[in-house]
């Protein structure tokens, strides 16, 4: 590779941002044992003055520059050995044109610098983002408001109120023969193009595990929700819009609201009660018998320790700090004129429920095997339904029962004990007989 210096200013000693010198081979050739191919090799230059290495041999160079007329391609010999610079390579190859010559050669030469700039433009061209750069300059941004564009009377295109002389409606083209090929591909003017003329067959919805699926795919939409294709002939599903106002719907009408009402807190006169809110959410208590077991715990800000023993005895709360270090613990004021320190295991505020101290909720229904000291008769009594199932249960005689015998005088004073009167206690010997003990 030989080392090529370059240095372009313009007639006046001035470079320009943005300049450049394009280098390609006017040929593919092999240069050892790789090919040199025909592509742009492209060298930016800063203040005019760039180097680069090329394969030796003949070569093509443009100037890519601000404002340069000349921007046709120029023939150029890269040395074996370097390094050369881009001046003397150019000289090398520059022919000298006599100032005289005929007005035919000279329009013909004009003619070819004119082509030659504008096939300079061409290659000059290219975008960065939204703006075009050509010739080394950058265009404003192109992305602004749409021109406004008409038609003029005699059929030319107008810009912005500029006619551009352009027609704005090209010649009339044949209409192409399309055709459906046996393979069932489109086929115009006879040219087969590959493309299917019919897309792939759509998928007829299906109810799997109570919803909706599409081609195999759980579109997560309920089986009690209707499926519409949208747009038409699309293959595209969506719930049907139904007009629900007016509606009532019940807690089975909603998938899950059973069971997320099942999961809710119940309310104890408008509060909810300690144990049915989170622990994170309380203050918990543990009871320890020392300082060792109370640094041990597993304990949040706010939780309170309460040793039972020995001298650090007393009611703490965790403050801020790790629960194994001492002086995070905050020992609590107490008093002997309030000795309860905790109920069922809470301090605090402390709204308690049913379930907290195992009595029953207040809507709960009791059946006579829930009574414990109760007799068998106690208890058949309790599940009688009527009066007749009553008297039965106590063996008791039917409604409108009338006695046939009715005892004599001698068999109520058979059963009637003798009453005596005595002096003191332990005169009444005598079984059968009720003694009253009279006061003197």
């Amino acid at each position: 590779m030989t080392i090529v210096n370059i240095d372009v200013k313009d007639l006046g000693g001035v470079a320009h941002p943005q300049d450049r010198v394009v280098f390609r081979a006017p040929n593919h050739r092999a240069d050892g044992g790789q090919v040199v191919s025909t592509a742009l090799h492209t060298v930016m230059l800063v203040d005019g003055i760039g180097s680069t290495s090329l394969s030796p041999g003949p070569a093509v160079v443009r100037l890519h520059c601000q404002g340069v007329a000349d921007t046709g391609e120029k023939s150029i010999m890269v040395p074996d050995e370097g390094p050369a610079t881009l001046a003397d390579l150019l000289q090398q190859t520059f022919t000298y044109t006599p100032t005289v010559v005929s007005q035919v050669a000279r329009d013909a030469a004009d003619a070819r610098e004119a082509a030659a700039r504008v096939e300079g433009v061409i290659d000059s061209t290219e975008w960065e983002g939204d703006q075009l750069r050509v010739l080394g300059e950058l265009s404003p941004p192109l992305t602004g408001p749409a021109p406004e564009v008409t038609i003029s009377p005699g059929g030319t295109w107008v810009v912005e109120g500029v006619d551009t002389g352009h027609p704005a409606q090209g010649d009339k083209g044949d209409t192409p023969v399309l055709e459906v090929s046996a393979a069932g591909t489109w086929v115009i003017d006879g040219q087969d193009t590959g493309s299917p003329a019919r897309g792939p067959e759509g998928y007829t919805p299906t109810v799997e595990g109570g919803t909706w699926h599409v081609g195999g795919v759980d579109t997560g939409y309920p089986a009690s929700v209707g499926l519409v294709e949208d747009p038409p002939g699309s293959g595209l599903f969506v719930p049907e819009t139904v007009d629900m106002s007016g509606a009532e719907v019940g807690v089975g009408d909603v998938a899950g609201l059973s069971a997320a009402l099942a999961g809710k807190a119940d309310l104890v006169n408008g509060h909810v009660p300690t144990s049915q809110i989170p622990a994170v959410a309380l203050t918990k208590p543990s009871s320890v018998t020392s300082r060792a077991q109370m640094l041990a715990l597993d304990a949040q800000e706010g939780d309170v320790a309460i040793i039972t023993t020995g001298d650090d005895k007393g009611p703490y709360m965790l403050g801020d700090g790790p629960a194994d270090v001492l002086e995070s613990w905050h020992l609590l004021a107490t008093s002997p004129d309030i000795p309860v320190q905790s109920v069922n295991g809470q301090v605090g505020t402390i709204v308690l429920g049913p379930g907290d101290v195992g009595a029953a909720p207040d809507d709960h229904d009791h059946d006579a095997d829930d009574l414990t000291d109760a007799t068998a008769v106690g208890k058949a009594l309790i599940r009688a339904e009527g009066a007749a199932a009553a008297r039965g249960a106590i063996d008791a005689a039917e409604e409108g029962h009338t006695h046939s015998e009715y005892a004599t005088q001698a068999q109520v004073e058979a059963r009637t004990p003798e009453i005596r009167v005595v002096s003191s206690p332990e005169l009444a010997t005598s079984p059968g007989v009720l003694y009253v003990v009279r006061e003197d």
